[in-house]
């Protein structure tokens, strides 16, 4: 399954940022583009590209779609987490581009560089990338 969802989101210091399907005084557009790769039993692996930068983005996100990010103790399941005695978020970045000009930006030196990493909990819970 491939989307892109867009919602709107209100950081709270010190508190669980809010989220909203409509949009509200206070709030801010999110949007987020996610794969699933692969399913393993009741866990999914997805791939996951932002295209705002929100505070706690991802993982507010997925809780709203009813697919939080196994071990998050603030917005996911505690007794999925309990269950898999996860004490950690499992949230990477496996792959990380910058979309910056060739020339004349302070991350130039970076333009059309790619780098990738497979977190050791896809192995741990059966995924194969």
């Amino acid at each position: 399954r491939h989307d892109i969802v867009t919602a709107y989101h209100r950081r709270i210091e010190g508190k669980n940022a809010e989220i909203s399907n409509q949009p509200r005084t206070g709030f801010r557009m999110m949007r987020t583009e996610y794969e699933v790769l692969q399913k393993h039993e009741n866990l999914a692996l997805l791939l996951v590209t932002l295209h705002t930068g929100r505070t706690h983005q991802i993982r507010l996100q997925t809780a709203a779609l009813g697919a939080p990010v196994l071990g998050d103790h603030r917005y996911g399941k505690p007794d999925v987490n309990r269950k898999y005695g996860e004490a950690h978020q499992l949230l990477a970045a496996c792959r990380l581009r910058f979309d910056v000009p060739p020339e004349g930006h302070l991350l130039s030196a970076l333009y059309d560089r790619c780098f990738a990493y497979t977190p050791s909990f896809c192995s741990k819970y059966g995924f194969d990338i």
